[in-house]
Formats: C-alpha cells, sequence, structure tokens
C-alpha cells in the first residue's frame, strides 16, 4: 500500500484545517472526517454532527 496521498484526500485534508481553524471541525475528529470527506461519505447529518460537536466543544470551554 502506498503512503501517497489522492489528491482527493489532500483536498479534504486543506479544507478540514481550514474547518478546524474556523472552529466548524473538531481537530479530534480530523482523520475521520478527511477520510469521510475523500471517499465520498460524508453527508448531511454528518456535517450537523460535527458542527455541533464543535460548537458543543467550544461552548464548553
Amino acid at each position: 500500500m502506498s503512503d501517497k496521498k489522492s489528491l482527493s484526500e489532500t483536498l479534504a485534508a486543506q479544507i478540514v484545517d481550514q474547518l478546524i481553524q474556523s472552529g466548524l471541525v473538531c481537530m479530534e475528529k480530523r482523520d475521520s472526517v478527511v477520510i469521510k470527506i475523500a471517499s465520498g461519505e460524508m453527508k448531511d447529518f454528518d456535517w450537523k454532527n460535527e458542527i455541533n460537536l464543535a460548537a458543543e466543544k467550544a461552548a464548553t470551554a
């Protein structure tokens, strides 16, 4: 198996990093969100869940 990332994974990682900086995704969830986006498995429910989790974490910090 190659360690080289696909273009989809590279783009997904860049997007998720921006979302983390914006407070919309938790850093702890980065890898799983990148994988879901790159594979096309990220659904609207998943987006809502990630954003809600990040908001809850920010509210308790």
